[in-house]
């Protein structure tokens, strides 16, 4: 289902210039973990929205992350065609015309769902995972600055508490992920919480709200005209394959990957790009998943894809 149109430095995916609402992750696809977008980056996506595409980015980070280190550097006129769902999908928030983050947000399953005992039953279960293992827990940063300002021991890890998902980063043995997840779903049982743990990434593992994923909310703004118009679109903008695309790094069904939700909630024939090298054979054959064979890869090779659209 590739394009076999050489695009910008040799590359056979060309730009899709029906498209108007992109479905993307945000970390390793549109920055580096834990690290700001580039101002290329930012530019490029303000190009992108000023000619009238739409952005959904969906992420197990927090709100502040992507509002931080994406939408505060593009330019507030253009903030109004952007769409976040962060900590796994759990929300999902839009931008006022003047381009500040709305007051509430669209979707909440956090808040309505979860009682203050439950909350704190949560963090209890959290606590009891980091002791009984010992992990040492440290706030994020990007890896590199871990690895200077912490070392390389297994058992120190990063953890971020985002309200409605809790995250623990094994930036340094992600083996350990496995006993970690088995033995935080027990605990999450027992507490009688709608909590499931997950392995995400390369070496994320997130306790995230039952029911709860990228593909949950890509559903609930494709199914809301509400949500929708917000960005000044319709379900008839949307409803042709080549009007939205999927943008990510993390496709293979081999190694659980979370951007595959994103594809499986929109139609086979909607186009997904892998911007990491991934084996073709890890994709399922009835998506229309697609490697970047351009120059770079990750964030770099989205710049690269989205600076096509100039060529």
């Amino acid at each position: 289902m590739t394009s076999s149109v050489q695009g910008r430095d040799g590359a056979s995916v060309r730009w899709n210039r029906r498209v108007r609402l992109v479905l993307a992750d945000v970390d390793e696809t549109i920055a580096g973990l834990y690290e700001p977008a580039s101002p290329a980056m930012l530019r490029a996506l303000g190009r992108f929205l000023g000619d009238g595409g739409r952005l959904f980015l969906i992420t197990g980070g927090s709100l502040q992350r992507v509002t931080s280190g994406i939408t505060d550097g593009i330019p507030r006129v253009m903030r109004r065609g952007v769409l976040v769902a962060p900590v796994s999908g759990a929300e999902v928030w839009g931008f006022t015309t003047r381009g500040a983050v709305r007051r509430r947000p669209f979707v909440s399953r956090y808040e309505e769902t979860f009682t203050p005992d439950m909350k704190r039953r949560w963090r209890a279960v959290s606590a009891q995972v980091l002791a009984e293992f010992g992990l040492r827990p440290h706030a994020v940063r990007p890896p590199a600055r871990f690895h200077r300002e912490v070392g390389h021991d297994p058992l120190d890890v990063m953890v971020d508490d985002r309200g409605s998902q809790i995250t623990f980063e094994f930036v340094n043995g992600r083996d350990l992920r496995v006993a970690v997840v088995e033995r935080a779903a027990e605990l999450l049982r027992e507490a009688r919480l709608p909590v499931t743990p997950r392995l995400a990434s390369v070496f994320a593992l997130n306790m995230t709200i039952e029911g709860v994923s990228k593909e949950s909310a890509v559903r609930q703004v494709l199914e809301s005209d509400a949500i929708l118009a917000s960005v000044g679109l319709t379900s008839a903008d949307v409803a042709a394959p080549h009007a939205l695309e999927v943008w990510g790094d993390d496709f293979s069904a081999a190694n659980g990957g979370s951007d595959l939700l994103m594809s499986r909630a929109v139609a086979p024939a909607v186009r997904s790009i892998d911007f990491r090298d991934e084996d073709p054979t890890d994709f399922p054959a009835e998506l229309n998943i697609v490697l970047w064979d351009g120059a770079q890869r990750l964030h770099d090779g989205l710049l690269e894809y989205l600076e096509s659209r100039r060529a």
